[in-house]
């Protein structure tokens, strides 16, 4: 077992069950506060895959404990444990506050591998959620914490997680790559708290049944049923038997595939573990309507809705939500009071510099024997003061730009961060290329090429950003027509007919390249202005309606694409106050 300090740090395996009595007797005995503590942790784990209520309880007696104990790093450990076990039921607003609790406590102290932890099941829950690209993040941070701690066997579970994200998002052959490291890493490894095997071969059977390879992926699953039954795994052992009913119905082997579903339901009720539950009983209503028996399929279908309900209803969406906003909050408080007290500093330095200066001019002036030359000095004092606060003022409005400037650089690098990730991916690939290579194993490196080039390939634009692009587009167009219709009713010449503001949009692809059109009869764009418009804070609306930074932003996110953004338009005619067929088409190009 691991200790940083005196804290007792919870590992992913199954404590076996001869121990969790062991451990009991411990209780009877006198000990202090941080050993009674480490008892109730080791209980907590010990009945974490097999009993929710006594692991839960024995947490909860965890957390009051290292509150009596005042001791920020125990509540935090007890804190991301209990979040830990909460995520296991399918609570996922409730396991994201726990685990938030403790990040904020850690903050507190220092201790890598209790961080680590509760990076690691933040990422959990933002894989449960589907943000894969904040999961990753997290994950990758957690390897960060436990490589300073030189420990390996957490190293290798946070692979396992990444590569089970890249299985969820299709990315298979990175996935088997990353399942393998892991799997090759357990063939060496002889602590089984350091990795969870049961999930590994969980995982790596999911990642061989998509890729088709059948065979292994039973050999996986029926290997993953043993380590699960050995570490009395109720968590795994359901999801495996879980795993065998869908690929035994792909097989169209309905019989053991039904027998599965009901293993999954019976082994998961004991451990209420619902996401289990849910897909289960899901599959069962397929395989009773199969069989043509509709009212098990009805019962099944009833149970199926109820616990979906009680996993992603109304209600839990909305807890999740308030969590995530107390966070955002939370952090813009902080960034305040950093800010408030950054600005109590410059002031404090400002008038410190103010009274040095006023001193020094003092002392010049009592001192100096001759009036007229104390005036001179005292005037260049005050010179000198007077250019430091304008240098001053300068530097504040330059450091408000470039907080801005890299906000700005923040938005437009985050479409990248996708590409980064394949581009890691390949990185790797490319190592192993080299060394097939080198091998002279010609079919190994030629099946590794394939691999990198179908990663490149699967590099997208970033839609948000380019949705963000496009609403910026329209919400001009629809200012300008807006504005010309407010001026167009009081020049149009009797009988003519009035303005009708349009405002167009269209796609289509040519020559390789896609194009998005905006279009409106606006008044245009005005010639003089027409080469600053994409100019950061340039802009021509009022005071307190536009900031500069839209069409700036837009054309920054568009270039970050390889793409191009431009504008073709016509101002009004004077001879025609309604402008027909005049205004602005903005362009955006796109690689095919």
């Amino acid at each position: 077992m691991l200790f940083f300090h005196h804290i007792h740090v919870i590992c992913f395996g199954q404590v076996p069950s001869e121990k969790i009595a062991e451990i009991k007797n411990k209780l009877h005995n006198a000990l202090p506060d941080s050993s009674r503590f480490n008892v109730y942790m080791d209980l907590s784990q010990g009945y974490r895959f097999s009993n929710i209520d006594s692991s839960l309880h024995y947490t909860d007696t965890a957390i009051e404990l290292s509150r009596a104990m005042n001791d920020p790093a125990a509540e935090a450990n007890a804190l991301s444990q209990k979040g830990f076990i909460v995520l296991e039921t399918g609570d996922l607003p409730l396991s994201l506050q726990y685990q938030m609790a403790a990040l904020h406590l850690s903050e507190k102290f220092s201790d890598p591998v209790i961080t680590g932890f509760t990076l690691n099941r933040i990422g959990n829950v933002y894989t449960e959620l589907g943000d894969y690209k904040r999961a990753i993040d997290y994950y990758r941070m957690s390897i960060n914490l436990f490589a300073s701690a030189n420990q390996q066997g957490y190293v290798h579970n946070e692979l396992s997680n990444i590569g089970n994200v890249y299985e969820m998002i299709g990315i298979l052959d990175s996935a088997k790559i990353y399942q393998q490291r892991v799997y090759d890493f357990s063939l060496t490894n002889t602590d089984r708290y350091a990795i969870t095997y049961a999930e590994m071969r969980d995982r790596f059977g999911r990642v061989e049944t998509r890729l088709g390879n059948y065979d292994a992926a039973l050999m996986h699953y029926r290997a993953g049923i043993g380590e699960a039954l050995k570490d009395v795994d109720m968590n795994n052992l359901a999801l495996i038997y879980l795993q065998l009913a869908k690929l035994f119905k792909t097989l169209q082997w309905n019989d053991s595939s039904f027998i599965y579903a009901k293993k999954t339901i019976e082994t998961a009720n004991g451990i209420f573990l619902k996401r289990a539950i849910y897909e289960a009983s899901a599959l069962l209503v397929d395989l009773f309507q199969l069989k043509r028996e509709p009212d098990s399929a009805l019962v099944y279908s009833e149970l199926s809705a109820a616990v979906k309900d009680s996993l992603y209803g109304q209600k839990k969406i909305q807890e999740l939500q308030r969590i995530l906003l107390n966070e955002q909050q939370r952090q813009q408080q902080l960034q305040k009071e950093r800010d408030q007290l950054r600005e109590r500093y410059r002031l404090i330095a400002l008038l410190t510099m103010s009274g040095v200066f006023l001193i020094i001019g003092i002392i010049l002036f009592r001192n100096n024997k001759q009036k007229q030359k104390a005036n001179r000095v005292l005037e260049q004092t005050l010179s000198n003061l007077k250019s430091a606060q304008s240098q001053l003022i300068q530097s504040e409005k330059m450091a408000s730009l470039g907080e801005l400037t890299a906000g700005i650089a923040h938005e437009i690098q985050n479409p990248l961060n996708f590409v980064n990730n394949f581009s890691e991916v390949n990185t790797e690939l490319i190592d192993e290329l080299k060394t097939e290579l080198g091998t002279g194993n010609t079919q190994q490196a030629i099946e590794i090429a394939d691999n990198i080039k179908e990663n490149e390939e699967k590099i997208n634009i970033c839609p948000q950003y380019i949705g963000r692009v496009i609403l910026n587009l329209l919400t001009n167009a629809f200012y300008a027509v807006s504005e010309k219709k407010k001026t167009a009713a009081d020049d149009l010449p009797p009988g003519q007919a009035g303005y009708e503001p349009t405002v167009t949009i269209g796609t289509k692809k040519l020559n390789g390249k896609i194009e998005i059109k905006v279009k409106d009869n606006g008044n245009g764009i005005p010639q003089r202005v027409l080469d600053k418009i994409f100019q950061p804070f340039f802009t021509t609306k009022p005071t307190g309606q536009g900031t500069g930074l839209g069409l700036s932003l837009s054309y920054d996110i568009v270039k970050a694409h390889g793409g191009e953004l431009k504008v073709e338009t016509k101002e009004a005619r004077p001879d025609d106050p309604v402008g027909r067929g005049e205004g602005s088409e903005f362009i955006i190009q796109l690689n095919g």
